[in-house]
């Protein structure tokens, strides 16, 4: 068995009345790595992390916590998970110190290691200043750090981060993932997250749920190099009318950007660069620059998301995604 392996997840499977909330996931973390869980509202983000934090009975599967079995009567193996939920579940009526102090309590440490871990995790999330403020009065930002302050009082060798940045300024939003990049050098996190910008910017891995199922788990850098269109990013003197571009062969999307630039997607980036630089020989127009573009993680799931709703024409992209989690 592999020792860096941290988390592995087998099989999992939750059931709703009439559905299945969790459906057959398998995967696998290792420590230092942050995984990113994207899906629409329904997909079985949250569900998942339940499970993973021993809060929801799985219906079927196992869950491996350092290699031994992990269930809801494992006691000592959840002191190696701290566990931020999408509410908050701070007291209001408590302080932030005296929120730390009782959660600390919880997770079993002695006098000595309760202070000495409030005050890391105070400092690690930047809580002096709040640290005798009652959690009613504080703001989102301030109470979003004290969540996960809580949840990393036992320095885990898991933490699972549902939702954040959830409602947070732009400020707000970099201090959170400023402190999740400096968290994930000390341990693995599962990072549930709408904003797709914000699991570009933390994550290595990516785990892509649509109704409970699994469509892609693997390096964030995989799934981009096999996405199935080729973009180009062409920057002209004067943009030529869409129109025309959607005319050269082998393009399949047009673009107009800003400052004479377009984006053009295709299925042969190679052909469509010949037919662009014999369109432009034939018509005149001026090229300043073309490039590869690559497409975001939103455009990448969008497209995904489209092809398991149904569009025919896409399915198979969807089926090229699944062979990746192969060996």
């Amino acid at each position: 068995m592999n020792t860096d392996i941290v988390l592995r997840i087998n099989n999992l499977t939750y059931k709703y009345p009439n559905e299945k909330g969790v459906d057959n996931i398998s995967l696998e973390l290792s420590w230092r790595n942050i995984l990113g869980l994207l899906g629409p509202n329904g997909s079985g983000k949250s569900s998942l992390l339940r499970m993973l934090a021993g809060l929801q009975k799985p219906t079927s599967g196992s869950i491996e916590i350092l290699g031994k079995h992990f269930s809801l009567d494992s006691p000592k193996l959840r002191r190696h998970i701290g566990y931020q939920a999408d509410k908050n579940l701070l007291n209001p009526i408590l302080t932030v110190h005296e929120n730390l102090v009782y959660a600390a309590t919880l997770y079993g440490l002695d006098k000595s290691q309760i202070k000495k871990n409030v005050s890391w995790a105070k400092d690690k999330c930047d809580l002096s200043a709040a640290s005798n403020r009652l959690v009613k009065n504080l703001s989102k930002g301030i109470m979003q750090r004290a969540n996960i302050a809580q949840a990393i009082l036992h320095k885990p060798d898991i933490l699972l981060l549902d939702e954040p940045s959830d409602g947070l300024d732009p400020i707000q939003n970099k201090n959170i993932r400023d402190l999740i990049l400096e968290l994930g050098q000390s341990c693995a996190i599962v990072l549930c997250s709408h904003i797709l910008s914000e699991i570009e910017a933390c994550c290595n891995k990516v785990a892509m749920l649509n109704h409970g199922r699994l469509l892609f788990f693997g390096p964030i850098a995989k799934i981009k190099k096999h996405s199935t269109q080729e973009n180009l990013l062409i920057r002209f003197t004067t943009a030529p009318d869409k129109k025309l571009l959607l005319n050269i062969g082998g393009v399949t999307e047009a673009l107009c950007l800003d400052n004479g630039s377009v984006k053009l997607t295709s299925n042969d980036r190679n052909q469509v660069i010949k037919n662009v630089l014999k369109k432009a020989a034939d018509l005149n127009w001026e090229i300043v620059e073309i490039r590869p573009f690559e497409d975001s993680l939103e455009d990448i799931f969008g497209k995904m998301l489209d092809s398991e709703h149904g569009d025919i024409n896409k399915v198979h992209s969807v089926e090229k995604l699944r062979a990746l989690k192969q060996p």
